[in-house]
């Protein structure tokens, strides 16, 4: 990784996340207007679910420092020193570390320049350097937690 900052654009999980809201809000109002309310009330997390994703997801950078991702919400960031295990799951990479865990968009949501830089370190990183992860379905749902919370030009020593 080089000094300067890479970016990658996450706009592919931004638009799945955009289609998420109105699928499934068309989906409750169509429930909502034949009469099965209750069944509507079931799919209306959904549509939240898919606008906490919307506004969560941003813009990922790194550096030879670390990587962090700045979302709507909050811009969270985690040092490449605190990573311990990387978990791919089908939709979300999650980057773990001790009582730390920053959730980011899986790398086939990603485009951009800087894609190309980090995504080897990535993988080299999981392959050479730490454990391989125990076989799990749960990467599709977890949330980042005790990450640091960006508030200008990060600094993550």
């Amino acid at each position: 990784m080089s000094n300067t900052p890479s970016v990658i654009s996450v706009v592919k999980a931004q638009v799945a996340a955009g289609a998420g809201i109105l699928f499934f809000s068309l989906l409750a109002g169509s429930l909502f207007a034949i009469g099965w309310a209750l069944l509507a009330l079931l799919v209306l997390p959904l549509v939240g679910l898919s606008a906490y994703l919307l506004l969560v997801y941003g813009p990922i950078h790194a550096d030879q420092e670390g990587l962090w991702m700045e979302g709507s919400l909050e811009s969270v960031g985690m040092a490449w020193a605190e990573v311990k295990q990387i978990r791919f799951g089908r939709f979300q990479l999650v980057l773990e570390g001790g009582e730390k865990r920053l959730v980011l968009p899986k790398p086939w949501f990603w485009t951009g320049p800087g894609r190309a830089q980090v995504l080897p370190h990535l993988q080299t990183l999981a392959r050479d350097y730490l454990p391989p992860p125990p076989k799990s379905h749960t990467a599709d749902l977890v949330f980042s937690r005790n990450v640091l919370k960006i508030v200008h030009q990060p600094t993550l020593k």
